[in-house]
């Protein structure tokens, strides 16, 4: 369940989107709703249900149907229907909630942290492999695009909030990341051209997929936060 108990008692968020408002569904490990309806009366919702909802790739899944009782901020509760999909497409990064400066009036989960790490297993720009002629391939480059663009819009925000000192630090390590821009490249660095092909096709994944994807996330992130929030 959601509220069980975690290590250091973190607060955890998953995004999702309802489709219905085209708006932000969070489930959290102390709150959990949308601005639109208001916070579930009661937030014993299973963990697994919350992860389904953040990874129901519209392209291909379908959304989850749910109903929910809710109460809004008036103390009022109703019963209302929800189709969930995935929490990308209103906030592929995830951050949102953590931006300084949020209101609690249209947000049940506004945070206030001094730093950002925030971590992206995207593939970085695109290659020119692909000809996109037909429908299929048509539609897959638009999306790939508009989140590409809604991804630009992020990091500018970010970067205006440490600029402006809203933040302390911000360090965005993601895998299509060019080796050749890092501060530094160590000798054991999983390169780029090694895993940012990897197709998340819900096919099962080896040990040696895991073995390189997670270490290289690792290490650029430990890398980035040396060279720029080194006094953490």
């Amino acid at each position: 369940m959601l509220t069980s108990p975690r290590r250091a008692n973190l607060h955890i968020v998953f995004n999702a989107c309802e489709l219905r408002t085209d708006s932000a569904f969070r489930f959290g490990s102390e709150v959990s709703g949308c601005w639109r309806f208001g916070r579930l009366a009661s937030n014993e919702v299973p963990v697994s249900l919350a992860v389904a909802a953040s990874a129901a790739y519209p392209l291909l899944l379908p959304a989850i149907d749910r109903k929910f009782r809710f109460i809004d901020r008036e103390e009022k509760e109703t019963l209302k229907r929800v189709f969930l999909t995935d929490g990308g497409v209103f906030d592929n990064f995830g951050v949102t909630c953590l931006e300084p400066g949020r209101s609690g009036k249209f947000s049940y989960h506004t945070y206030c942290p001094d730093y950002i790490i925030c971590c992206d297993a995207g593939q970085g720009l695109f290659g020119d492999q692909i000809y996109p002629y037909h429908w299929a391939s048509r539609m897959q480059r638009s999306f790939e695009t508009i989140y590409r663009k809604a991804h630009d819009h992020i990091r500018r925000r970010l970067h205006a909030c440490l600029d402006s000192g809203k933040l302390k630090g911000f360090v965005l390590s993601y895998l299509g990341q060019m080796d050749r821009a890092l501060p530094l490249i160590p000798p054991d660095l999983i390169k780029r051209e090694e895993v940012y092909k990897y197709q998340t096709d819900f096919s099962p994944m080896s040990l040696r997929d895991i073995e390189l994807l997670t270490t290289r996330g690792e290490q650029l992130t430990r890398l980035l936060i040396s060279r720029y929030c080194p006094e953490l």
